[in-house]
């Protein structure tokens, strides 16, 4: 999250404690974006949370914040049923050092919802 916080494109970061936290803060704040590891979160949790607030909020952009090593190994579940649709999120791997992961944010200006 240091890293999101010192991009100049990036203007406001929090981080939610989990998904009821998550939900909170979406609902009394406009986010564009949020960042979310489901695997942390509980995969079916995770996924039950991303694809509500697709319908709710559908300018709601999401990365994916994983460790893709880890996600490789668990595809066959990661990715199943609806989940498949997680192909074509935004990713952002865990295990990329923090001074690649801020150009990587340095673009446009965002309001970011940070790992849920």
């Amino acid at each position: 999250m240091q890293a999101l916080t010192s991009c100049s494109g990036i203007f406001e970061v929090q981080a939610a404690h989990d998904l009821t936290d998550a939900r909170g803060r979406l609902a009394a704040d406009s986010f564009n974006t949020v960042f979310i590891d489901p695997l942390s979160t509980g995969l079916d949790e995770a996924s039950e949370f991303v694809f509500g607030l697709r319908k709710s909020r559908p300018d709601t952009v999401f990365v994916l914040y994983i460790d893709k090593r880890l996600v490789e190994h668990q595809r066959g579940d990661f990715y199943l049923g609806q989940r498949s649709r997680f192909l074509h999120y935004f990713t952002l791997d865990k295990r990329t050092p923090a001074n690649r992961r801020q150009s990587t944010f340095g673009v446009g200006r965002v309001k970011v919802k940070a790992r849920v």
